[in-house]
């Protein structure tokens, strides 16, 4: 039983309406609406590796969303099988060579074939000569109608005397496929990360036998500022020929923004210098944080009204300063960017607008959607809303660390919205009796 069509015209639609592009995000939003930066449904990458004869042997490493593809279910598991075909052109010679494999993988819910945040990542590679190459990479779904292809260009360096490889990343602490040569998991990110995770930086180093490197310095530096953001050294004594570095970058100390990654290899009384750009993405930002003016409706519920209205009649720039103050004296882990509890406050809010939006307000304005924007999710619900005699009610019921919350509310119009009847705080010794 293959899963349903509608799923991937859904894909097909949202990849031609642009729903993947967007523009860049700050911590902090403006007051005019900034478009979401988006993981693409299909992220590709190229690693080559300089081997001794002067060839290079190209890693092709292509990562799927969940999401866009489509499942069969089989043997009580939900499958997947993709095909990735590379066409590899000298733009010299004119030579072509087609490199194609197949991919498959299973997940035991179909829940997770839904996900987003998820992708499948496959990974071949192919010994290269030296020269320049236009190449065509292909995507499809061996269970659906997905298709993609992108087209772009390699350049291979013939016999370099040094050679610094394009960074990779990798994903910490997470095994990488048998049968290739990385230490953890690799990405097909070619620039971004995510907001609020670390990454393992991977690349080679290649010189002629009689210079010996003695130290690798890897700095970070904001686009805005010459300052060094963060800095990694490590100390290199050995006279071979090629070297693979795996660093460690803690860019969960990162502003989301852009960076520059600059190594520097020191050998004898020489440098080589590498600038790679890097741009840390919440990719799962909430939508309710990309207007200020949005986002400062909802505290309302967790200002005093003084102090509300002080925030919203602000001008923007002491708008700007009085959100961030608020938050930052909420913030769980101040030495990080991420503030944990801004994060909950407005994913709960886009919840609330996508569950109990209505033509006369947003979700986040209803009496259920404040209480989910003040408490979660409840821990017990008593459902009556469908009652045929009596009142139709939904009962949410909250245990907190010291008082145990019952809130009712009178579903109208068939659940199409609620109202709230009342809320009830009990001592915690109550939640049994």
């Amino acid at each position: 039983m293959t899963r349903c069509n509608l799923k991937i015209l859904f894909a097909f639609l949202f990849v031609c309406l642009g729903y993947f592009s967007g523009q860049a995000q700050i911590a902090v939003p403006f007051s005019r609406p900034i478009k979401e930066i988006r993981q693409e449904p299909i992220r590709y990458r190229m690693f080559p590796v300089l081997l001794p004869d002067g060839t290079y042997q190209v890693y092709f490493l292509v990562e799927i969303q969940y999401d866009i593809m489509a499942f069969v279910f089989q043997d009580s598991v939900y499958k997947a099988n993709v095909e990735i075909e590379v066409a590899i052109t000298n733009k010299k010679t004119g030579h072509a060579v087609i490199r194609d494999w197949r991919s498959s993988f299973s997940v035991n819910d179909y829940e997770t074939t839904n996900r987003k945040d998820l992708y499948f990542l496959t990974i071949d590679s192919l010994q290269m000569a030296p020269g320049n190459y236009q190449f065509i990479i292909k995507y499809r779904d061996l269970n659906g109608d997905v298709r993609w292809r992108k087209k772009n260009t390699l350049q291979l360096r013939s016999h370099p005397k040094q050679y610094i490889s394009p960074l990779l990343f990798l994903y910490p602490k997470r095994p990488s496929p048998q049968h290739f040569p990385f230490p953890y998991m690799p990405s097909a990110f070619r620039e971004h990360w995510f907001f609020n995770r670390d990454v393992v930086l991977y690349f080679q180093w290649w010189t002629a036998a009689s210079d010996t490197l003695h130290q690798l310095a890897v700095h970070v530096i904001p686009e805005k500022g010459q300052e060094i953001e963060t800095r990694l050294d490590t100390v290199v004594s050995s006279s071979t020929t090629s070297h693979f570095f795996t660093l460690n970058l803690p860019t969960h100390l990162l502003e989301e923004g852009k960076y520059t990654i600059k190594r520097v290899l020191y050998f004898g009384s020489d440098s080589l210098v590498q600038n790679d750009p890097l741009r840390i993405v919440w990719f799962s930002k909430p939508r309710s944080l990309l207007n200020l003016t949005v986002a400062i409706q909802p505290l309302r519920y967790i200002m005093d009204e003084a102090e509300f209205e002080s925030l919203r009649m602000a001008p923007l720039p002491i708008m700007k300063r009085r959100f961030r103050h608020f938050w930052k004296e909420k913030d769980p882990t101040p030495g990080t960017p991420f503030n944990e509890a801004m994060a909950v406050f407005y994913q709960r809010v886009d919840e609330a607008n996508k569950r109990w939006s209505t033509h006369a307000e947003m979700g986040w304005e209803t009496d259920i959607g404040r209480i989910f924007i003040l408490y979660g999710k409840p821990d017990e619900v008593i459902d009556h809303s469908l009652i045929p005699e009596g009142e139709p009610t939904l009962v949410w019921i909250y245990y907190l660390p010291d008082k145990k919350v019952v809130v009712t509310f009178r579903a109208l119009e068939g659940r199409k919205s609620y109202e709230l009847l009342k809320k009830e705080e009990f001592p915690l010794e109550e939640k049994d009796g």
